[in-house]
């Protein structure tokens, strides 16, 4: 039996910044306390934890020197962070590219298949209701 090696990715990549914030949260530190610590803006250090800055080696460097945690820690998370973004893309690009490929008379028969249990599911549910007004109707007499 042939097995194909297939690479396994997160359905979410993780910023280093979600890490952060709840290290800080965890140890009872506010971000503007820490950012004072860092020697930076408290808006650029919740920039990192919001995910739209990065964690760069001179960050992994202070995050290390004031949290014990590793600088290759931090720059491996951000490293995985921007790997795992790569690879959604090109999995919704590939997703939606492949849907460009299905021939258009399979198109249609999935259009007409939806369409018959589209109103077959209606027609279930018009059912159900009239069913449930003659019951209301037998338990008022």
């Amino acid at each position: 039996m042939e097995t194909k090696n297939k690479e396994i990715t997160p359905c979410m990549a993780i910023h280093p910044g979600d890490i952060l914030a709840d290290e800080l949260e965890a140890r009872g530190i506010t971000q503007k306390e820490f950012a004072s610590k860092m020697g930076m803006f408290p808006a650029n250090l919740n920039k990192i934890i919001k995910g739209k800055a990065k964690v760069t080696k001179r960050i992994a460097e202070k995050l290390e020197e004031l949290l014990g945690i590793t600088k290759e820690f931090w720059l491996d998370i951000q490293k995985d962070y921007e790997i795992n973004l790569r690879t959604q893309a090109k999995r919704e690009f590939d997703s939606e590219n492949k849907m460009a490929t299905i021939p258009l008379a399979q198109l249609l028969d999935m259009q007409e298949e939806i369409e018959r249990l589209s109103s077959r599911l209606n027609f279930i549910i018009a059912s159900q209701k009239k069913k449930r007004t003659i019951i209301r109707k037998q338990i008022k007499q």
